[in-house]
């Protein structure tokens, strides 16, 4: 979601077309060390269009995983390629070429030109299943927060463990009480890959309901109705808490995003969300 909304932003500035390169998604055995997923972007109202074979080979061959996604400019020059992470680079708003984008571009200022647009787009298309739909109708009646605990990989991989880390138990009481201090009898609505170790360890003062059997854009959709988010160090999270259109929301994320302190200093939360 990050490649695509940095790609569409410069495709709307430079009124040309995007093209996504979704090849990776393909070959899931290159790396064992890696968490890979399916490609899910069409199940949302994007203009999708994906580039052909010959159109990334006149670029580059791609080797990374989840880093692909080419701005196409019907110019001469071709071939520029643009590797950032989540430090912003204002350079790419100045390439007037054909250029391959390979990087995670983690950092609103990319697209926050275009946040109407992609709030629009990053809707879903099908409707929610039953369940999801009577979840959605409680989460709106009430002072409700989603609070999003990411294990899974975190935890088991121990690859992803050392990069990433896991925001602990501690970081959510504590985010969990800064919101108590600033909202009415709030009503927190948990959303985990590991549902019941978070039952059995995370305990509230406060009312909780978990949330669960739904698909994961489900979840990305629920958690972005409601009021208030608490995110993960996850860019599934970050997303939920970004594409929340309360008026009065708050945001409460990690100050921790990774292990590494050199990665983690270049993270950026949104200016206006609340660091724990």
């Amino acid at each position: 979601m990050f490649q695509y909304a940095c790609g569409r932003f410069l495709s709307e500035i430079k009124h040309t077309d995007l093209q996504l390169d979704v090849k990776s998604f393909q070959d899931k055995s290159s790396n064992p060390d890696l968490t890979y997923r399916d490609y899910q972007l069409r199940i949302f109202n994007i203009d999708e269009k994906l580039a052909s074979e010959k159109d990334v080979q006149s670029f580059i061959k791609p080797k990374s995983f989840l880093k692909k996604i080419i701005f196409k400019i019907r110019q001469k020059s071709r071939g520029k390629i643009i590797a950032t992470d989540s430090n912003y680079d204002l350079n790419i708003l100045d390439k007037e070429s054909d250029i391959y984008l390979d990087g995670y571009f983690q950092n609103e200022k990319y697209f926050i030109g275009i946040k109407d647009i992609l709030s629009k787009e990053f809707s879903l298309k099908d409707r929610l299943n039953a369940s999801y739909s009577e979840m959605q109708n409680q989460i709106s009646i009430c002072n409700s927060v989603s609070i999003h605990i990411r294990r899974g990989d975190y935890v088991n991989n121990s690859v992803t463990n050392n990069y990433h880390g896991v925001c602990g138990l501690d970081y959510y009481k504590k985010a969990m009480s800064v919101i108590a201090e600033k909202v009415t009898e709030p009503r927190f609505f948990i959303f985990s890959d590991d549902v019941n170790w978070v039952r059995e360890n995370l305990k509230s003062q406060w009312p909780l309901t978990f949330v669960s059997g739904g698909k994961s854009f489900e979840d990305l959709f629920l958690m972005s109705q409601c009021k208030h988010n608490i995110i993960a160090n996850s860019s599934f999270s970050w997303w939920a808490g970004w594409l929340n259109k309360y008026p009065e929301k708050i945001v409460v994320g990690p100050l921790k995003w990774f292990n590494d302190p050199k990665i983690n200093a270049g993270f950026n939360l949104p200016e206006k969300w609340i660091r724990v």
